[in-house]
């Protein structure tokens, strides 16, 4: 029986048959062919890949008239039909605005006032307090070479801010009952020296400077701090042990 297999398999792959479906006409698993296969030697029998047999190549071509007739007959139905569910769900769920006295969607009004601007950047600019009018008519400004926009800076600001506020969820966690710890404004807590990942920072209380501080900006120097966003060079906490090396000077100086 396993010599008329091996002879039946030959000639499927011959006639151009995948050994998936060779294994289905012979009615046997593809396990069992391949054994079938190693213990006749039969290494001569070469299987072409699936997607170059002669079964794919019929399945392509009986299919052939029919992805025709449907991507030329159906097509127009079906972007009708996509069509007329976003206009229901906008009907349902779409906000209407009103501009210049006539009321519709955004969508409807960029195209009525011939409006160049995409509809997400209408979007933004309305999240931003724009009116619907100013939103449809006001021109784009190009930013100059080496300005930063308004924008970007607000942008720079708001992620300065939550990232202070992730750093001081870190910072409590790690805080011991014997650190010096100091936060603005009760002090001024400034960085006089930046050079690389070094940092200079001098704590002081009304004239008077309490510590002097160089150390590395990470947290593995042992000291906990946390830049103040919105003002620059200026940190609004600072916390390490009084036996830190980074402590430069510690005695109470009056500033010059």
């Amino acid at each position: 029986m396993s010599a008329e297999q091996i002879f039946r398999a030959r000639e499927h792959a011959r006639r151009g048959h995948s050994f998936t479906f060779t294994a289905q006409l012979l009615g046997v698993s593809n396990r069992k062919l391949r054994r079938l296969i190693d213990a006749a030697h039969a290494d001569d029998i070469q299987f072409v890949q699936g997607s170059q047999s002669l079964a794919r190549k019929a399945l392509h071509e009986s299919l052939r008239g029919c992805v025709r007739i449907y991507s030329e007959e159906s097509q127009a139905a079906i972007m009708r039909g996509l069509a007329h569910g976003r206009q229901i769900n906008r009907e349902r769920h779409g906000k209407r605005y009103t501009a210049f006295g006539v009321t519709g969607f955004l969508r409807d009004l960029k195209v009525l006032f011939n409006c160049k601007f995409n509809i997400k950047t209408l979007r933004d600019r309305l999240h931003r307090g724009m009116s619907i009018e100013e939103a449809l008519t006001t021109e784009s400004q190009a930013s100059k070479r080496g300005v930063r926009p308004p924008q970007f800076e607000k942008n720079i600001a708001v992620q300065a801010r939550r990232a202070a506020a992730r750093i001081a969820e870190v910072i409590e966690r790690r805080l011991t009952p014997t650190m010096l710890q100091y936060r603005a404004p009760e002090h001024s807590i400034v960085v006089t020296d930046r050079k690389g990942a070094w940092i200079t920072v001098e704590v002081g209380k009304g004239a008077v400077t309490l510590h002097r501080l160089r150390f590395v900006s990470s947290f593995e120097s042992g000291v906990f701090f946390a830049f103040n966003p919105d003002e620059r060079r200026h940190l609004n906490f600072i916390a390490f042990e009084p036996t830190n090396p980074a402590l430069i000077d510690t005695h109470q100086v009056p500033r010059k």
